[in-house]
């Protein structure tokens, strides 16, 4: 039954231009986590480590575990 209501409520509050604008946004998370392991490999080294350092950028945490070297990762 609750799950019904949320499914009513997210149906009539968001619309198909929400949807893509969410999308849009986690592909661009995505894509900037690839983005900054290719310009710092040595400080990124894998993708999930640059997805990290960006959710912790977006998010406005900033936790610096992990700091671009570089002007352009910068």
């Amino acid at each position: 039954m609750m799950i019904s209501l949320i499914k009513k409520v997210l149906h009539h509050s968001i619309r198909i231009e929400h949807w893509k604008i969410i999308f849009f946004g986690i592909l661009f998370i995505f894509i900037s986590s690839f983005v900054i392991h290719w310009i710092e490999p040595e400080e990124f080294k894998s993708p999930y480590i640059g997805f990290w350092f960006v959710m912790t950028t977006v998010s406005q945490v900033g936790l610096g575990d992990y700091i671009p070297e570089t002007v352009a990762g910068r």
